[in-house]
């Protein structure tokens, strides 16, 4: 079963994302963005005979998307602006699905199309260069997504005809879970996430079991109540001046008594 959210719809509906609202408090701690857009899309959905695939269209490179760390204590402020990153799921291979789309019918909405996808699937944001402060190699992985069926299955949800389509995923409904490079999550966090699809060429409709094949652009959002905390603690100069200073002043003290003696 697939939950409908009036907030989803109304996202659907005026062709934008909505964030899930099955919490009480959201914390976007991240979002990304496409690098380019207007080439075509840079998602496809591709169906090969009984199973259907979501991809980034150059699976080998995979998708350039800008990922935004949004104000989270404990990282660096080169950290907090844009960085520089590839979008894949499943590390390439793809979102696959042997799941049939279904139209749903909601009231004082009219009927949506959705896209199961019954299968688990990763999304991961890789920064293009591993990050390095003060000397040590902190990595690349900005953030990975894991999202798997549990009360219900996650779908992209669209109007018949509509060229923009959602996706959203929490841990009431699926099994979510973040990990990354930079953050530590409280266990039992609340984990939510929400995929938005726009400029889809073809339009969204449905073929003879899935979704038929489109290409599109991407962005998203991801919220943990509570918010997670960086693991890179820059020290402020002026501390570490002091820390430098103090610990000349023992070193002189220290000689000082080996000659006293």
């Amino acid at each position: 079963m697939i939950p409908i959210r009036p907030a989803l719809l109304a996202g659907v509906l005026i062709g934008v994302l909505s964030a899930s609202a099955a919490h009480a408090t959201v914390i976007t701690f991240a979002q990304y963005i496409e690098q380019r857009t207007g080439a075509g899309g840079n998602l496809q959905f591709s169906v090969n005979g009984g199973t259907a695939n979501l991809h980034a269209y150059n699976q080998a490179a995979g998708d350039p998307v800008y990922f935004s760390f949004l104000g989270l204590a404990g990282l660096p402020a080169d950290l907090l602006t844009p960085q520089s990153a590839v979008l894949r799921f499943n590390t390439g291979t793809g979102a696959a699905t042997t799941a049939a789309a279904q139209s749903v019918s909601v009231p004082n909405v009219g009927t949506l199309l959705s896209q199961p996808f019954n299968r688990s699937f990763t999304l991961s944001f890789t920064r293009t260069a591993d990050y390095i402060y003060n000397g040590v190699d902190y990595g690349r992985n900005l953030l990975t997504v894991n999202v798997a069926a549990a009360t219900s299955t996650p779908a992209i949800l669209a109007n018949p005809g509509a060229r923009s389509a959602a996706m959203s995923f929490d841990n009431t409904n699926y099994l979510v879970s973040f990990t990354s490079d930079f953050l530590t999550f409280k266990p039992g966090a609340t984990e939510d996430g929400s995929l938005s699809f726009s400029a889809a060429t073809p339009s969204f409709a449905r073929s003879t079991k899935f979704f038929r094949a489109f290409r599109a652009d991407s962005t998203g959002t991801f919220d943990s109540d509570p918010v997670p905390v960086g693991i890179i603690l820059p020290i402020p100069e002026p501390f570490s001046a002091a820390l430098l200073g103090s610990g000349l002043l023992a070193v002189a003290l220290a000689r000082r008594r080996l000659k006293a003696e």
